[in-house]
């Protein structure tokens, strides 16, 4: 079955793992929680039909499944892996790590199925379009990897369970997952743990005791909160309000919203986390986006502040990503522009590249897609929005593969990102302009 011409809004639905009976490109019955019912694409199909439509032009595309033995019955999470780059040309584009944020699925789906469907099809009679020609040095320069769902299973009970479901779905056994050698201490009947923090409140204790009782704790952690990096373990705040919204939380059992940002019992404890370092092994990545949802926003690491080619890139995006009329994604540091928070997906990337095989930093982002922060839909982004956000965003991600790797002296410079300024991906659904 080949991949669907989408030239309408009507063409775009979203992706749930996967469904009874399931077929490439078929939609759902109606499934939901109520009040959210609506009908999806499988991923699980749709990736193993795209790596078919790709090894049909000579693509060396595979379906990778990822998850470690160690935890049986989970959903594995599935990396489409497309290119003919070799191992220091990889580039990776993922979503989905906070179960709620649907568009943030679609688009690492939507760059995989955009490239693979106007890749040039060396069989054709016809010679390729100039376009063609471009997706084509893209691709057979570039070592592709998608992973359009880091968290499957809360990504699932997101959608049939409870809609506002943001972390993942591993059930914690009351005091065995919280080793005393991590850090924590018997407090009877209670344990407790000593929370560093950073950019804590006037007067707030530093580190901050938190008691709590293992029997009470419920399922989940932050995944974008539990990679490995200097600053895991740290409470963060967002000074809005009084008192401020702890952003990044050390308690295990704290009332919603803080306890969607728990950054788990120690560093790398969940088997999503320990997954996606293991695609990490693939790499390094010469440049990566993880996308999420929502605010319009275009965040690079805190540890890149003084990476002036980073910011450089970002600076690229955001000339590219927008709605043609001037309205682009705004760009800066979390910490600048919604909120300071570390050991996500975006500084794992950052601060795992050389091994002697890059000479610079790779290009590492978050992108936080539509709608724009504090808009009424939120994370319920109506499908027939899905081809605005693919269009506004997907410039940015050929700019991106184009770049990998390069020196940027500034913007439009050199032809990596300006050759994208006058793609035309207003009118075309997911075929080329």
């Amino acid at each position: 079955m080949p991949i669907p011409n989408r030239t309408t809004a009507a063409h775009y639905h979203y992706h749930v793992y996967n469904y009874a009976g399931s077929a490439p490109f078929q939609l759902s019955a109606a499934m939901g929680v109520a009040g959210h019912q609506m009908q999806f694409y499988s991923l699980f199909q749709d990736l193993q039909q795209l790596v078919i439509e790709a090894n049909a032009k000579n693509m060396n595309a595979m379906l990778l499944p990822i998850l470690p033995p160690t935890n049986p019955g989970r959903r594995p999470i599935l990396v489409l892996r497309f290119g003919g780059g070799g191992p220091n040309r990889r580039v990776l584009f993922t979503g989905g790590i906070h179960g709620r944020e649907r568009i943030a699925v679609e688009m690492p789906y939507l760059i995989a199925e955009y490239l693979i469907k106007n890749y040039p099809d060396p069989a054709a009679a016809a010679a390729p379009t100039a376009r063609e020609l471009v997706i084509r040095r893209l691709v057979d320069h570039r070592q592709i990897f998608v992973a359009p769902m880091l968290n499957p299973d809360g990504h699932t009970h997101a959608t049939l369970h409870d809609r506002n479901w943001r972390i993942n779905r591993r059930a914690f056994v009351r005091a065995v997952d919280f080793h005393l050698n991590n850090g924590y201490s018997i407090a009877a009947p209670n344990l407790r743990y000593f929370a560093n923090q950073h950019n804590p409140p006037p007067g707030a204790p530093s580190p901050r005791q938190i008691d709590f009782d293992p029997n009470n704790v419920t399922a989940g952690v932050d995944l974008n909160r539990n990679f490995p990096g200097p600053k895991w373990g740290y409470e963060c705040y967002h000074h809005v309000g009084n008192p401020p919204l702890r952003i990044t939380s050390g308690d295990p059992v704290a009332r919603v919203p803080e306890r969607d940002t728990y950054f788990g019992p120690f560093v790398n404890s969940e088997p999503e986390t320990q997954a996606v370092m293991q695609l990490f092994a693939f790499g390094p990545f010469l440049a990566s986006i993880d996308y999420h949802s929502y605010a319009q926003m275009i965040l690079y690491p805190e540890r890149a502040r003084r990476d002036g080619d980073v910011k450089r890139m970002a600076q690229c995006l955001h000339w590219l990503i927008g709605d043609g009329a001037g309205n682009n994604y705004a760009y800066g540091r979390a910490s600048q522009l919604l909120y300071p928070a570390f050991s996500s997906v975006m500084d794992y990337s950052y601060q795992t590249a050389p091994h002697g095989l890059l000479a610079r930093k790779p290009y590492a982002f978050t992108v936080e897609l539509d709608p724009a922060l504090g808009a009424a839909p939120g994370f319920n982004w109506p499908e027939n929005q899905i081809l605005n956000t693919f269009r506004k965003n997907i410039r940015g991600a050929l700019a991106l593969l184009a770049c990998a790797g390069k020196y940027l002296v500034r913007i439009g410079t050199p032809q990596c990102c300006g050759q994208f300024a006058n793609w035309d991906v207003y009118n075309h659904g997911n075929d080329l302009p």
